[in-house]
């Protein structure tokens, strides 16, 4: 069976669109949750943090005052839920996050998980 040149064009189209994300940079491995969530929140919402290096500074924060002040297992739901919306593709689904338009907005599972293990 022969491939036609056009079939084998596009799927070299699909598989290299699949290495980038929505900015167009190549994804690479999985960032840690910090890195993640701040790639996504300094470019979907500029002008809050000064510095991507502060952004990442006050998530580390945040999981540390819930594995003092809570349990380990509060820092880990924090941890799952800045590592889902950093890996949101899009600053409407950031924006949709934030604003919870919708019963099942994203990352609304890990939402609840934080909800449920730092009460």
């Amino acid at each position: 069976m022969r491939l036609s040149a056009h079939f084998i064009s596009l799927v070299g189209i699909f598989l290299l669109g699949a290495c980038f994300n929505s900015s167009g940079a190549d994804a690479g491995p999985e960032l840690p949750p910090c890195q993640a969530y701040c790639q996504v929140a300094v470019e979907c919402e500029p002008g809050f943090f000064e510095t991507r290096s502060e952004c990442e500074a006050d998530c580390q924060a945040e999981i540390e005052v819930a594995r003092e002040d809570v349990s380990e297992s509060c820092a880990a739901s924090q941890s799952d839920l800045f590592a889902c919306i950093g890996g949101l593709t899009s600053c409407e689904d950031y924006d949709a996050y934030w604003v919870e338009p919708v019963v099942e907005y994203p990352c609304f599972e890990e939402d609840e998980r934080l909800y449920d293990s730092c009460e």
